[in-house]
């Protein structure tokens, strides 16, 4: 029984340890590669760091080879991983240290001076060329026998409600039963080419971490940049052979919104994931049309249940303004639909709360916060442990299958009425000229604000005489406000906050 992640890569070393495991352009690593350079890491940790066991160490790189071999590095020293985005504000990243309090962070030398303005007093453990970490002698590896698999594996950040970001602790455990879950029901194996989209601090990289190392499938680390070209990433996913795709949906919109599939086709296409947000019908139908014979699976789950807790394998037509199902529970998940007397919802909505080992062990050093959504099994008759409260309102739909409504905290009293933000970018999406949009509620003016992204030319008055054939006139937006783009942030997301910002 795997009870610690290095596991999966000391197998792939005793069985395939030629296969390429990770590339990145024209760089190439095997297993065997691979599992030298994190051997030789966990060691400089080790020799480096007397001492440090199942404690916190940073990782603040450039995403790349050196970012990957890092992490697992981290995780055979026998202490947790905990990655930075580099370009992240210098006040939020001053929050994380003095939040961690770490003794060792891995960087690159263009970023000690960085650090060091910052006042990180600790180790610095300074990595520019993996090759010089490719050899096979591993001194001095303490520690990391003394992991258990409910010990953490990775902390990431996200964003607090008061400003000050929550570090959410995941441990090995959430991570394999998730993962092996994964490979073993969507059929994973080791012919699959995974091109990855996330950064490594987000939580949608999971999966393409360590895929690889259960199934033996092999890791591309897509350049960032070629996000913005969608043409040049097209050509770069065949010329890598890349077969499968997980991706935010903002990152598989940037191909369909002007359809560039009409001049460049990926080639052997197996499966497509998508998850952390919405995707719109009107661009998954998009993908379903050019590529028939591809899986296409959407997923669901916040950072707190270690990727991914439902999952729905797409098995047939939506119209642009239905709603995708989020489907039924991963597996080793429990899920619940509760109302606000805790009592259980079979019909109409509810939030959802999470059970089962995919949940995190908490937010670091934050104990009220952690006791505020991690709490007590309300139907303790039956289950003794701790569920997750996720804040997103769901309900089951004829088949049984959960449907993503909206999030507490973008539903909004507004002249009297509930509503769901969701269900008007819903409606939104029904128009055919609509490629991106965002809803957002301006608290100070009390307005609801529609911010578009269109492939053809059509007016806010248009927009809003086509809405309201289609939902309430208290629904309708006070403003429709068309943009070339939509901001994104780091995590490929759309940038709420930054509308929120321009509505004042």
């Amino acid at each position: 029984m795997i009870t610690n992640l290095t596991q999966y890569l000391d197998r792939q070393m005793e069985n395939r340890p030629k296969k390429i495991a990770l590339q990145a352009g024209e760089e190439r690593l095997s297993f065997e590669d691979v599992f030298n350079c994190a051997k030789n890491i966990a060691a400089k940790i080790n020799i480096g760091c007397e001492g440090i066991v199942n404690s916190p160490i940073i990782i603040f790189c450039e995403k790349g080879i050196i970012e990957y071999i890092s992490l697992l590095g981290v995780l055979y020293s026998g202490n947790y991983y905990v990655p930075l985005d580099v370009k992240m504000p210098e006040e939020r990243i001053n929050m994380i240290l003095d939040c961690l309090n770490a003794k060792v962070v891995i960087t690159e030398e263009k970023y000690v001076g960085c650090l060091k303005r910052l006042g990180f007093l600790g180790k610095y453990l300074i990595l520019d060329k993996w090759e010089d970490l490719n050899y096979v002698t591993h001194e001095k590896l303490e520690g990391r026998n003394s992991i258990i698999d409910c010990d953490p594996a990775y902390i990431l950040f996200t964003s607090g409600s008061t400003g000050v970001p929550k570090g959410v602790v995941i441990s090995h455990r959430a991570v394999i039963d998730y993962i092996e879950w994964q490979c073993d029901t969507l059929k994973f194996d080791e012919d699959v080419v995974l091109g990855n989209q996330a950064p490594f601090y987000f939580d949608a990289s999971m999966p393409d971490i360590y895929t690889p190392l259960v199934c033996g499938a092999t890791l591309d680390i897509i350049p960032e940049m070629l996000f913005v070209f969608p043409n040049k990433l097209i050509e770069y996913i065949n010329k890598q052979k890349i077969n499968v795709l997980i991706w935010v949906p903002s990152a598989l919109i940037t191909i369909t919104s002007k359809d560039y599939f009409a001049e460049n086709l990926i080639e052997g296409l197996r499966m497509v994931m998508f998850c952390g947000e919405i995707m719109p019908n009107k661009h998954l139908n998009v993908w379903r049309r050019y590529y028939p014979e591809t899986k296409f699976v959407n997923l669901y789950g916040p950072t707190e249940a270690a990727y991914a807790c439902t999952y729905y394998e797409v098995n047939r037509k939506f119209e642009d303004d239905e709603i995708l199902p989020i489907g039924r529970p991963c597996g080793n998940t429990g899920i619940m639909v509760l109302d606000e007397s805790n009592h259980l919802v079979y019909s109409g909505e509810g939030e959802l709360c999470i059970r089962g080992t995919c949940l995190s062990n908490g937010y670091y050093r934050n104990r009220d916060k952690t006791k505020e959504v991690f709490v007590e099994n309300p139907l303790n008759s039956v289950y003794y442990d701790l569920i997750y409260r996720t804040g997103d309102i769901v309900r089951y739909n004829e088949f049984g299958e959960l449907e993503y409504i909206g999030r507490k905290d973008f539903q909004i009293k507004h002249m009297g009425y509930r509503i769901e933000l969701g269900e008007i970018e819903m409606a939104a999406y029904g128009l055919r000229q609509m490629n991106m949009c965002c809803a957002i509620y301006d608290d100070e003016r009390r307005k609801i604000l529609l911010y578009c992204v269109v492939n053809e030319v059509i007016s806010p008055k248009e927009i809003y005489a086509a809405l309201k054939e289609k939902i309430p006139k208290y629904m309708l937006p006070a403003e429709i406000i068309i943009k070339e783009k939509l901001p994104l942030n780091a995590n490929g997301k759309v940038d709420r906050a930054s509308l929120r910002g321009k509505s004042k």
